[in-house]
């Protein structure tokens, strides 16, 4: 290939846009299923979910108390738990 004598040349410039166009589509849908966004609930079924999570063995003010923690953040839409990274 590298030793052709002129470059290949040809109507090929709508095709490559369309494949272009098509592979950046495939690519976006491909990156929303491997990073899909984390679930959101409201504070109050979040505090629901962390009781059952732990086998029923907090109480609601514990589990209010753990909401505090920058684990969890919470936005107008909900709130989502981030798992912490143990350094030990």
């Amino acid at each position: 290939m590298l030793d052709l004598a002129k470059p290949i040349t040809g109507d090929s410039g709508d095709k490559y846009a369309t494949k272009i166009s098509l592979a950046i589509d495939q690519f976006l849908a491909l990156e929303e299923k491997i990073l899909p966004t984390p679930p959101s609930y409201d504070y109050e079924a979040a505090i629901e979910r962390l009781i059952k999570g732990t086998g029923d063995s907090l109480t609601e003010e514990a589990a209010k108390t753990l909401m505090v923690r920058p684990d969890f953040s919470f936005s107008g839409s909900g709130s989502s738990y981030r798992k912490r990274k143990r350094t030990n």
